[in-house]
C-alpha cells in the first residue's frame, strides 16, 4: 500500500523507522526505531523521540533531521536539531503527518491526511502551506532543495501516480520515457531534489519491478546497483535522495531477498551500505553535502515488499 492511500485511510506506520502501511493480518508495527548517521567506517545512532517509534527521513547541511514518530496510533512530524532538540508539529491539527526531507533553510516537505492526501511546506517558523497538484486527487511531497523547489508524487484522475517537480509555480511531470501510461507509468515518484535541479526517485516496469533513476533537466538515467535482483512485483530499487554532489543513496533487494542500503556515486560507482547487524534489511534514506547517510534502524524490513516510502 502507498503512503497515498495509507495516510487517507490511517494505515500507515512506522517499521524499522520506515513509513509503510500497517500489516494486512493486523500485525502491530515495531516500537523500537531509530536510525545510524553514517560516514565510512562510522555509525553515529540517532535517537527516537520520548522512546516513541521514530522515523528518520530527512536530513541537511546543518545537522538537522526531519521525520514523523507515532504515539497512540497517530503519526506525527518533528525535527531535531544539532544539539537534539525536538520540535513536534502537525500539518494540520488531528491529521496523519509524515514529513520527509529538510533543506539548509529548515524547510520540511511531506504529505498529510484529511478525506484524503495532501502535501505540505513547512517553513523553518513553523509556517505551513498545502500543496495540491492542479486536478490530482491526492499529492504528497517527499523532496525540497535550497532554492524552494519541490518534488513528490501525485494520483491523477485515472487513478495513475506520477512523480513531478514543482518550481515557484511551474509544475513539471516526471514520467520516464517509454513507459505506456495507462500499463506502467501508474507507480512512479520523485523523491528527492539537489540544488542544481537533479531528481531521483523509482518507477515500476511493465513487470512491477522497481527502478531507481536520476533525473537530469530532461535526461533519464537509470540507478540500479549492479547486484540488485529482477523481481516482478518487488521494491526491487529505489533512489532515495541527492545530494549536490550527484550523490545518490537508497536501497536495494539481492538475489537472496536481503535489503541493502546503497551509495552511487558519479565517479566511483556503487558501494553496498550495511551497519552492524542490518543484514536483513538496510535502507538509506538521505544524504546531505558533508557525505553523511540517514540510515533507518536495520533487522527490521524483510524482502522489500515494506518499501519503498510511496
Amino acid at each position: 500500500m502507498a503512503v497515498l492511500a495509507a495516510l487517507t485511510t490511517g494505515a500507515l506506520t512506522l517499521a524499522g523507522g520506515v513509513a509503510s502501511a500497517a500489516p494486512p493480518s493486523g500485525g502491530q508495527a515495531t516500537t523500537t526505531a531509530s536510525g545510524y548517521l553514517y560516514r565510512p567506517g562510522r555509525y553515529i545512532p540517532v535517537g527516537t523521540v520520548n522512546g516513541l517509534p521514530t522515523g528518520q527521513y530527512g536530513i541537511n547541511d546543518h545537522g538537522q533531521v526531519s521525520g514523523a514518530y507515532t504515539e497512540a496510533g497517530q503519526l506525527h512530524g518533528f525535527v531535531r536539531d544539532a544539539r537534539s532538540r525536538v520540535t513536534t508539529f502537525d500539518a494540520v491539527p488531528g491529521s496523519a503527518t509524515a514529513p520527509f526531507h529538510i533543506n539548509d533553510r529548515g524547510t520540511v516537505v511531506g504529505g498529510y491526511a484529511t478525506t484524503t492526501a495532501h502535501g505540505f511546506v513547512r517553513s523553518a517558523q513553523g509556517k505551513i502551506t498545502t500543496v495540491d497538484v492542479p486536478g490530482a486527487i491526492a499529492t504528497i511531497l517527499y523532496g525540497v532543495n535550497d532554492r524552494g523547489a519541490v518534488v513528490g508524487q501525485y494520483v491523477d484522475a485515472q487513478g495513475l501516480e506520477h512523480g513531478f517537480e514543482l518550481d515557484h509555480g511551474k509544475l513539471t511531470v516526471i514520467d520516464p520515457p517509454g513507459l505506456d501510461a495507462a500499463a506502467n507509468a501508474r507507480d512512479t515518484s520523485a523523491f528527492d531534489i539537489n540544488d542544481t535541479g537533479q531528481v531521483v526517485g523509482y518507477y515500476a516496469d511493465a513487470h512491477g519491478t522497481y527502478h531507481g533513476y536520476l533525473y537530469d533537466h530532461g535526461r533519464f538515467v537509470r540507478v540500479d546497483p549492479p547486484k540488485a535482483a529482477d523481481v516482478s512485483d518487488y521494491a526491487t530499487t529505489v533512489a532515495f535522495g541527492i545530494n549536490d554532489e550527484g550523490e545518490v543513496v537508497g536501497q536495494y533487494v539481492d538475489r537472496a531477498d536481503v535489503l541493502h542500503g546503497y551509495l552511487w556515486q558519479p565517479r566511483r560507482g556503487f558501494s553496498t551500505i550495511d551497519p552492524p547487524g542490518g543484514s536483513a534489511g538496510t535502507v538509506a534514506v538521505d544524504i546531505d553535502d558533508r557525505g553523511r547517510i540517514l540510515l533507518p534502524t536495520p533487522g527490521i524490513l524483510a524482502k522489500g515488499r515494506a518499501v519503498p516510502l510511496s
